[in-house]
């Protein structure tokens, strides 16, 4: 087994395994290269199903709050939430896609990099690590649900 490698788009890809997935099929470099450009792999390992409910409670709050905002008229609380959506306000996209389509976005992406950081922290003790997790999922769910909770009132 060669231990040299070869850069593809800036990527270091073992050799022999460049070889082995092109010679399998014509796509075969894309798992490849996908693999080290987007390692998660890592990031479930270390955080495992709790990663995957901190994304999902943090979504479930930017999207209710998108429901509540752009279907049903709701006001977000929140100042810096508040703000983002103000702004979006301003956008030639708000026709398309309403006012809090940005807010969606800001808030998934934060989170995967909030995830991801957890899980790469080498500094702190696995308890540290769920600790941050839990507060992270605690501050998705509780609003989430008492968005959702909300909307099945009105």
């Amino acid at each position: 087994m060669r231990t040299r490698r070869r850069h593809h788009h800036g990527l270091a890809v073992p050799e022999e395994t460049v070889l082995q997935r092109s010679k399998a099929s014509a796509s075969g470099l894309v798992p490849e290269v996908l693999h080290h450009a987007v390692p998660t792999r890592d990031v479930t390992e270390q955080t495992g199903v709790f990663g995957g409910l901190v994304i999902f409670a943090q979504v479930l709050d930017a999207i209710t709050t998108l429901v509540g905002i752009d279907l049903l008229g709701f006001t977000e609380e929140v100042f810096l939430s508040r703000l983002i959506i103000e702004s979006t306000a301003q956008l030639p996209l708000t026709d398309f896609l309403g006012t809090t389509w940005l807010f969606v976005v800001v808030k998934s992406v934060l989170v995967v990099g909030i995830v991801t950081m957890v899980a790469r922290t080498e500094d702190a003790s696995r308890g540290e690590q769920w600790l941050l997790l839990g507060v992270a999922f605690v501050a998705g769910f509780g609003p989430g649900l008492n968005n959702l909770g909300l909307q099945l009132q009105a």
